[in-house]
């Protein structure tokens, strides 16, 4: 009974140093720029400062890159500065309970967790979930209307108050939790079971099957091509690639 209450303990104190700081994490570590650009793609150039395509504005001298690029750079901007803090977060809850976490399972459940969730915070690949489990339709719903400065209105599928946000967040904060829980053991009273009971994380490890990798890859060429001829819905064209 007590190393089920202290395996419980170290789930639960886990899971809420991940879960919990995952919101903080995303609105308040994460800078509008990031969150602006991490879904851009495209071979088209867009400004380094603030992913602004080059062809919209001219800035003489100011340095471009492709959108791909541009989008590549912002997830991983953002997935650095996000698993800084929870795995900080998480040592100093553990640490402060009398319980230490091994080199090997913090770096094992920061990697894969970062991982996971850049892959969602790319877009195509998270849709591509949405379309297997039936979701989308609740994407689609649950959108937001925004009012610029000039009283324009328009529809996000993606920002804070949607549906996306909320099967994202469902996604990826109890991965990390589950992945960090292994290989825990007390200061001091040996070594605690190393099978934490399962998470409800919906992204495994990345890149092991090419089936899927291959539909990842058409989807995001299809969205392009899309885009390219200006047939794409800019609320849902999102990126895939991370290489």
């Amino acid at each position: 009974m007590n190393r089920s209450i202290e395996r419980l303990a170290l789930f639960g104190g886990l899971l809420a140093a991940f879960g919990e700081i995952h919101p903080f994490c995303d609105h308040w570590a994460q800078g509008s720029t990031t969150a602006k650009c991490k879904r851009l793609y495209g071979d088209h150039l867009v400004y380094v400062s603030d992913g602004t395509a080059a062809t919209e504005v001219e800035r003489p001298g100011a340095p471009t890159m492709t959108a791909s690029q541009r989008g590549r750079r912002a997830v991983a901007s953002h997935v650095a500065s996000y698993t800084a803090v929870q795995v900080g977060a998480a040592a100093a809850i553990t640490r402060s309970f009398g319980y230490r976490v091994p080199a090997s399972a913090l770096l094992a459940g920061a990697v894969i967790n970062g991982v996971t969730h850049a892959v969602i915070d790319r877009g195509a690949a998270f849709l591509w979930l949405a379309d297997r489990t039936r979701k989308r339709g609740y994407i689609d719903h649950c959108q937001a209307v925004r009012v610029d400065d000039e009283g324009t209105v328009s529809k996000e599928a993606n920002g804070p108050g949607t549906a996306w946000i909320e099967l994202d967040v469902l996604c990826t904060k109890s991965e990390g939790a589950q992945r960090q829980g292994q290989g825990l053991r007390d200061d001091g009273h040996g070594h605690l079971p190393d099978v934490l009971p399962d998470g409800c994380g919906a992204v495994g490890d990345v890149g092991d099957t090419p089936a899927v990798d291959g539909e990842l890859d058409e989807a995001a060429e299809r969205l392009r091509v899309e885009q390219d001829d200006g047939s794409a819905d800019p609320e849902q064209a999102v990126a895939v690639s991370l290489l």
